[in-house]
């Protein structure tokens, strides 16, 4: 039966100091009209400031972090006692850049502009090259990676006196199937 109350006093114990909250002791001077005292979001009703109210001397806004003083008798500095959140709500969060999704696709975007027929530099051969080589990575649900390749290439042309070259070369497995299918 002791067991109880003290869990329950421990409980509550531990989840107010481990809180989201952050207490801070400030001497704040009033030269200005306003005064920042932090960028983050302040606790409501959490701004003191020693021997003054609020809204009778001082206006707070939590959200910007602002004190204002509307007392008649305004003091050259005064201590304020405040809380603060450990973020801001005038900070926009996100986690991709919404800025990257309006950039229009073009092509070359990425650096790289695929041509339509090579021909070979030299003078003797007039040879076409075509194809394509592409690598991929796939993942699966248990955790295992694989790596794909695929090479397609089709070259044509004449080597030199009299040599021409026709060819399709592939390094796809092509299953050989049993006749009568």
């Amino acid at each position: 039966m002791l067991r109880s109350p003290f869990v329950v006093f421990f409980v509550l114990w531990c989840s107010n100091s481990f809180g989201q909250s952050l207490n801070y002791k400030q001497k704040v001077w009033l030269g200005a009209d306003s005064v920042q005292l932090d960028t983050l979001t302040l606790i409501q009703g959490s701004v003191q400031c020693t021997g003054f109210k609020e809204d009778q001397d001082f206006k707070v806004n939590y959200t910007n972090g602002y004190i204002r003083w509307i007392g008649e008798n305004k003091p050259d500095s005064v201590w304020v006692y405040y809380r603060s959140l450990s973020l801001s709500f005038n900070k926009t969060y996100y986690r991709k850049n919404p800025q990257l999704e309006k950039i229009p696709y073009s092509e070359g975007q990425l650096g790289y502009v695929p041509s339509s027929k090579k021909t070979n530099s030299s003078k003797e051969s007039e040879l076409v090259t075509l194809g394509n080589l592409s690598r991929g990575i796939g993942f699966g649900n248990n955790q295992d990676v694989t790596v794909n390749s695929n090479l397609n290439l089709r070259i044509n042309g004449v080597l030199g006196n009299d040599v021409e070259i026709l060819a399709a070369i592939s390094d796809e497995n092509n299953p050989i199937q049993p006749e009568g299918n």
